[in-house]
Protein backbone atom coordinates (compact mmCIF):
# COMPACT_ATOMS: atom_id res chain seq x y z
CA UNK A 1 0.00 0.00 0.00
CA UNK A 2 2.95 2.06 0.33
CA UNK A 3 3.94 1.73 -2.71
CA UNK A 4 1.23 2.78 -4.52
CA UNK A 5 0.46 6.01 -2.15
CA UNK A 6 4.64 6.80 -3.51
CA UNK A 7 3.62 6.00 -7.50
CA UNK A 8 0.14 7.33 -7.83
CA UNK A 9 -0.26 9.76 -4.91
CA UNK A 10 -3.36 7.76 -3.73
CA UNK A 11 -4.50 4.91 -1.09
CA UNK A 12 -5.57 1.87 -2.41
CA UNK A 13 -9.00 2.59 -1.03
CA UNK A 14 -9.17 5.81 -3.24
CA UNK A 15 -7.67 3.94 -6.04
CA UNK A 16 -10.49 1.83 -5.89
CA UNK A 17 -13.26 4.13 -5.24
CA UNK A 18 -11.68 5.97 -8.41
CA UNK A 19 -11.79 2.92 -10.39
CA UNK A 20 -15.62 2.06 -9.72
CA UNK A 21 -16.28 5.76 -10.00
CA UNK A 22 -14.94 5.72 -13.77
CA UNK A 23 -16.13 2.25 -14.38
CA UNK A 24 -19.59 3.74 -13.48
CA UNK A 25 -19.23 6.44 -15.91
CA UNK A 26 -18.64 3.59 -18.52
CA UNK A 27 -21.75 1.91 -17.92
CA UNK A 28 -23.76 5.08 -17.51
CA UNK A 29 -22.38 6.17 -21.62
CA UNK A 30 -24.01 2.62 -22.42
CA UNK A 31 -27.26 2.98 -20.82
CA UNK A 32 -27.36 1.23 -18.05
CA UNK A 33 -29.95 2.42 -15.21
CA UNK A 34 -28.36 4.53 -12.76
CA UNK A 35 -29.93 2.85 -9.98
CA UNK A 36 -28.15 -0.54 -10.76
CA UNK A 37 -25.25 1.08 -11.88
CA UNK A 38 -23.52 1.19 -7.89
CA UNK A 39 -24.26 -2.82 -7.59
CA UNK A 40 -22.34 -3.41 -10.35
CA UNK A 41 -19.31 -2.06 -9.60
CA UNK A 42 -18.78 -2.43 -5.96
CA UNK A 43 -21.01 0.12 -4.04
CA UNK A 44 -22.83 -1.69 -1.14
CA UNK A 45 -25.14 1.50 -0.51
CA UNK A 46 -26.67 3.54 -3.12
CA UNK A 47 -26.56 6.72 -1.44
CA UNK A 48 -22.60 6.62 -0.67
CA UNK A 49 -22.15 5.57 -4.23
CA UNK A 50 -24.27 8.89 -5.08
CA UNK A 51 -22.12 11.03 -2.73
CA UNK A 52 -19.04 9.92 -4.40
CA UNK A 53 -19.53 10.22 -7.46
CA UNK A 54 -21.17 13.92 -7.31
CA UNK A 55 -17.72 14.71 -5.12
CA UNK A 56 -15.60 13.72 -7.97
CA UNK A 57 -17.44 14.95 -11.20
CA UNK A 58 -19.80 17.65 -9.43
CA UNK A 59 -23.22 16.08 -10.37
CA UNK A 60 -25.20 12.92 -9.71
CA UNK A 61 -25.17 9.48 -11.59
CA UNK A 62 -28.57 10.48 -12.70
CA UNK A 63 -27.54 13.88 -13.88
CA UNK A 64 -24.38 12.87 -15.44
CA UNK A 65 -26.41 10.33 -17.59
CA UNK A 66 -29.16 12.57 -19.04
CA UNK A 67 -26.32 14.62 -20.06
CA UNK A 68 -24.10 12.90 -21.56
CA UNK A 69 -27.32 11.57 -23.71
CA UNK A 70 -28.33 14.70 -24.67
Amino acid sequence: MRKLKALLGLGFSEWVRNYRLNKSCELLNQGHRASQVYFDVGFSSHSYFSSCFKAKFGVTPKQYQSVETV
